[in-house]
């Protein structure tokens, strides 16, 4: 289907087969014992461990757990409105629903990606059944099951788990039927139907109500995403589809998440292969050890970009579990691969590194230990041997009097048919100039291969007490992007003005020196979405919220108070300004309470 977005244009007006009222079948209100087995909830309450670790996950999941992230719906306010109505005339028939609140209701016969549906099934076992409703001029899709109730603990088997939570693995998978619960999900009740098309398909088309409809074969096609990947407002960009072929032993997939939320999602995955392949050679092959085989996928993070590589050292079948959630909370599942191996990478070396949880790139955790505005977004990088790279981070007001870091540089190499694994922090020179308030990393290789640069910091000198905040990929295989004499340039020209001490001069003058430069690169056509061009709108972000808090304080206007913290919290810098949020709602409620004070006594 080529590379695409996940929204769809939705019809919001007319109801796709009468603006009449008809004779309807009554929606579905309780499952049947057999519906249970073959219509069972939504596949993303599995997220496949114990099953109570599962049952805890699933308390955990509503989408209400990221309000920032979640986009705002315009028919935001009409749900809440009907939602109560709905669950409280739950069990009347269609013609009952009409009668008590007034809303047209019918139901909808389908099949679904459930229950026990893998990537790449192409017999959906079953009927499944769901609703529509009009409120408000439009059809609004209704599952009244899937929002009240779940399955905990359901596993597909005949997979081995090569890697889980950062640790290899090497564990079969037992099937397991699980439990049935009660549960309330209140994101099946006027769901999006440029969501919901990922996990129903109604036998008449016109019940996708798209403007565009898929058919059935493209239905089983697309990508296998979860209500977790939409709340995050994710779209795929590469193929949407969910069987991908690796070609020379490689594998990529492609995800976007908004700007202002992205530095804010953790992501991560489960790597299995299937049991039917050849397992004798899995478990022989020296590089399918348990100490080497979470190090062939690679999740890169690019700025709004994730970037999942995986290598595949042994011929098979796959299946990839991704992951996410805002920094913090508990990892949903977000989709599911299916990737079909025919032909292995030649000379698969693992990453050099497992990053675990950080990944490769800046994410929520350089930006919790105090480095502000990495020079460079992404989390993998062409170097050349012989070549220098250098990179810088913004040191946080408080993190420039505490903060110690520490770097390496490891490869990893085959000595005799034994894989190892080499340090070399003779190639890195770190260092932090504190009244610039700069972190500035220089590496160079010599020779050509695939590097990790990894980054950890502490508040003290403590061997311990460091933390892997950053990790970055480099490679002599990456080839860098060719650009034209204008560009080259225009960039550099803005890497002058993002490289300028920033300590040294007022706000004002570098807002309009980064102003003035962003103007000179978009008039010979650098891309928006250019790396640095990217860096130097957030700077420019960031200066003028500064000016702002500075501002509202000035001002001691309740008004203007309460504004500036609404815009912060929204923000991309939240976690940077914490502590003007909080000063700011303190003054807040000072202004609030002298105005209090003010209206009693006139």
């Amino acid at each position: 289907m080529g590379c695409c977005s996940s929204k769809r244009s939705q019809i919001a007006v007319k109801p796709p087969l009468t603006t009449k009222p008809e004779p309807v079948p009554e929606p579905v209100t309780e499952p049947s014992p057999v519906q249970e087995d073959e219509e069972n909830d939504s596949d993303f309450l599995l997220p496949s461990e114990n099953a109570d670790k599962d049952e805890w996950r699933v308390k955990q999941k509503s989408l209400q757990s990221f309000p920032k992230l979640a986009p705002r719906n315009d028919k935001f306010k009409v749900k809440q409105e009907f939602f109560t109505q709905f669950i409280l005339y739950a069990s009347l028939t269609s013609a009952d629903l009409v009668a008590k609140v007034n809303i047209q209701c019918t139901q909808i016969e389908g099949v679904c990606k459930a229950g026990g549906y893998q990537p790449g099934d192409r017999n959906l076992q079953g009927k499944s059944l769901w609703n529509a409703i009009f409120v408000e001029g439009a059809w609004q899709i209704v599952h009244p099951f899937w929002i009240c109730r779940c399955v905990v603990g359901r596993r597909t088997g005949g997979w081995i788990k090569l890697e889980a939570g950062g640790q290899a693995i090497s564990k079969r998978e037992n099937e397991a039927v699980g439990i049935m619960k009660n549960a309330f999900e209140e994101y099946y009740f006027m769901t999006n139907p440029s969501e919901f098309i990922y996990m129903c398909h109604p036998t008449d088309d016109r019940w996708q109500l798209l403007q565009t409809t898929l058919t059935r074969q493209q239905f089983l096609d697309q990508a296998y995403l979860l209500p977790p990947f939409f709340g995050l407002g994710m779209v795929m960009k590469t193929r949407d589809a969910c069987v991908y072929q690796a070609k020379e032993g490689e594998v990529y997939i492609k995800l976007e998440a908004p700007a202002k939320n992205a530095n804010a999602i953790d992501m991560y995955y489960e790597f299995l292969l299937k049991e039917e392949s050849n397992v004798q050679k899995l478990e022989e092959h020296a590089l399918c050890s348990t100490d080497t085989m979470p190090r062939f996928v690679a999740l890169i993070r690019c700025g709004e970009r994730w970037k999942i590589r995986v290598r595949f050292p042994v011929e098979g079948t796959y299946k990839l579990r991704l992951f996410g959630a805002p920094n913090k909370t508990p990892l949903l599942r977000i989709a599911v691969f299916r990737l079909d191996c025919s032909s292995r990478r030649k000379e698969c070396i693992p990453l050099p590194i497992d990053p675990k949880q950080v990944g490769f790139g800046p994410g929520p955790t350089v930006e919790q230990s105090g480095l502000l505005f990495p020079s460079h977004r992404k989390g993998e990088y062409p170097l050349p041997r012989d070549k220098t790279m250098r990179f810088t981070f913004h040191l946080e007001e408080e993190a420039v009097k505490t903060t110690h870091v520490k770097t390496d540089l490891l490869a990893s190499k085959y000595v005799n048919g034994w894989l190892e694994k080499h340090s070399l922090k003779s190639f890195v020179h770190t260092e932090i100039q504190r009244q610039k308030r700069e972190l500035s990393i220089t590496c160079s290789m010599l020779e050509d291969g695939e590097y990790a640069l990894t980054i950890s910091t502490a508040t003290t000198e403590s061997s311990n007490s460091y933390r892997n905040v950053c990790n970055y990929l480099l490679s002599s295989e990456v080839k860098p992007i060719k650009e034209n004499n204008y560009v080259r340039f225009a960039k550099n020209a803005l890497r002058k003005v993002l490289a300028a001490d920033y300590g040294s001069r007022p706000d004002k003058e570098i807002i309009e020196d980064l102003e003035n430069v962003l103007e000179k690169c978009r008039g010979n056509k650098v891309p928006e979405g250019d790396e640095e061009m990217e860096s130097a709108k957030i700077r420019l972000e960031y200066l003028r919220t500064k000016i702002e808090i500075h501002d509202a304080k000035l001002r001691q206007n309740w008004h203007v108070t309460e504004k500036t913290i609404h815009r912060l919290i929204q923000s991309r810098f939240a976690y940077t300004f914490r502590k003007n949020i909080e000063e700011l709602t303190k003054e807040r409620d000072r202004l609030a309470l002298k105005r209090e004070e003010l209206q009693q006594d006139n």
